[in-house]
């Protein structure tokens, strides 16, 4: 119950946070959620790997939030009994955005629930099977909102999850 309340109390601030973003880099926020998820990781004898990831202007504490969800997420729905995996990697830079993937090879999902995943609250699977409140990708969405990006995912029942991060090179020129 107290992280349902965190997370609200996170989900309310995002809304009202000021644009006072700095330069990040995504690689470090990586290390750093890596080493705080270390013993999930190793319970799960995942791998994470990281191909280099762009410097960008944003909130280094709603980064930190987005990235650490995201890879338990995909530390999270792993296939049972088989290897996890979660691969960051950078997409492209094509017309001032940064596109950025956090890929995993784990249980998907049908694309019919994709856009439902980012309501706050939602939850795909009950409560004894996987961990969590429903609360992950709606806070990812409305950080990417806050950085003036986007958040898209691919997906395929038993084939994984791609979530795709848009990033503007310059957040406040839209804002």
């Amino acid at each position: 119950m107290q992280t349902r309340i965190n997370d609200w109390v996170l989900y309310s601030e995002i809304c009202s946070a000021k644009c006072e973003f700095e330069w990040v880099d995504l690689n470090k926020i990586i290390q750093q959620v890596i080493e705080d998820l270390q013993d999930s990781i190793e319970k799960k004898s995942a791998h994470i790997e990281c191909h280099t990831l762009p410097v960008i202007k944003g909130d280094p504490t709603l980064l930190y939030h987005l990235f650490s969800n995201l890879i338990d997420n995909g530390l999270k729905f792993g296939k049972p009994g088989e290897f996890s995996e979660v691969i960051l990697d950078t997409l492209s830079k094509k017309g001032g955005y940064w596109k950025t993937s956090v890929a995993d090879r784990g249980i998907g999902l049908e694309s019919k629930f994709i856009p439902k995943v980012f309501a706050p609250l939602f939850r795909l699977h009950s409560g004894s099977e996987f961990q969590g409140n429903g609360f992950s990708l709606a806070l990812c969405k409305k950080i990417m909102t806050h950085h003036g990006g986007q958040i898209t995912i691919d997906s395929l029942v038993n084939n994984g999850t791609m979530v795709i991060l848009t990033f503007p090179e310059n957040p406040l020129a839209g804002q």
